[in-house]
Formats: C-alpha cells, structure tokens, sequence
C-alpha cells in the first residue's frame, strides 16, 4: 500500500480510496491483487480503508491546517495503521524542536496508545533547500498493543518520482 497526496486528481490511476480538497487528491494505492480493500471513512484529512484485517488510515493535514480537537486522526480497532504527511513538527521525529501541531500529534499518540515507527538513524524523507537538512514529514503510527505481540519497523526507501517527500 502507499500513500501520497498529488496535485491534481487527473494524476490519480489505479486507487481503492481517492479523497480530494481544492488542488491536492489524496490516492491510497493498493496492490491490483488484494482483493479485500474496502472504504471505510473519510474526512478532511484522513481517509481510512480496510485491508484484511487491518484498519489502515491514509492522512494529509495541509500546512495551512491546524491539529485540533475537531481533525486529528480517529482512533482506530485494532490492528491499525497510521500512515502520511501530518505537516506536524516534533523532536521525536527529527525536527530540533516542535510546532504546535507536533506537540498535538504527540499529545494524541500518548493519550491513544499509539507508537511512532521512526528510526533516527535512518535519513529523511524530505530534504529542505532552506535548512539544508533532510526531515520526515511522512509519519506512521501503530497500537502499542499490536507492537507488544507484533513486531514492526519502517524503512525509508529510495525516492518516489514526482513526490514533494
């Protein structure tokens, strides 16, 4: 599966979800053969699918946006997956210091039991010509009860084309 918001929905091809806001579509790609992927909700800023099992939520929280009580990301059944741009800024995903909206993020993560799948060592997603550094704005968060019986980690692949990060 993989997410991404695109500029415009004509760039959207094969998708279980489409969610689209004025200039930005928000496709969940999944494989052509999982035959079990279903629409589940959608929102301003998350769209979730189901997959198996699985309750897999696609976010994109454009910068312009602010975490509130109103948009943070539901809090899913288990298994569930987290997954996206959350344009949150937060120390404990590499950032020197947190925003607002990283200091939500995290408050939410803390108070859903949700674990962020992030490995320091690993480089950024996102390299800023301002700063000269690289960042991860793409986050993914899990149950901490699914981590305790299910291990799992992320890994950073090589670069999506056409992709801002």
């Amino acid at each position: 599966m993989m997410t991404s918001p695109t500029a415009s929905q004509s760039q959207v091809s094969t998708s279980s979800a489409t969610h689209c806001m004025p200039n930005i579509c928000m496709p969940t790609y999944v494989r052509s053969d999982v035959s079990d992927a279903a629409r589940v909700s959608s929102s301003l800023c998350c769209d979730v699918i189901r997959v198996g099992g699985y309750h897999i939520a696609n976010i994109y929280k454009p910068p312009t946006e602010h975490w509130n009580n109103t948009n943070l990301p539901p809090v899913l059944p288990d298994p569930p997956v987290l997954i996206g741009d959350f344009n949150s800024h937060h120390s404990d995903w590499g950032y020197q210091e947190a925003d607002l909206n990283g200091e939500s993020l995290q408050e939410w993560a803390l108070n859903s039991d949700y674990l962020l799948l992030h490995d320091a060592k690993q480089r950024g997603m996102f390299h800023s010509a301002r700063w000269q550094r690289e960042y991860s704005p793409d986050l993914c968060w899990i149950s901490a009860t699914v981590v305790r019986s299910q291990p799992a980690s992320s890994v950073v692949l090589g670069d999506f084309p056409h992709r801002q990060h």
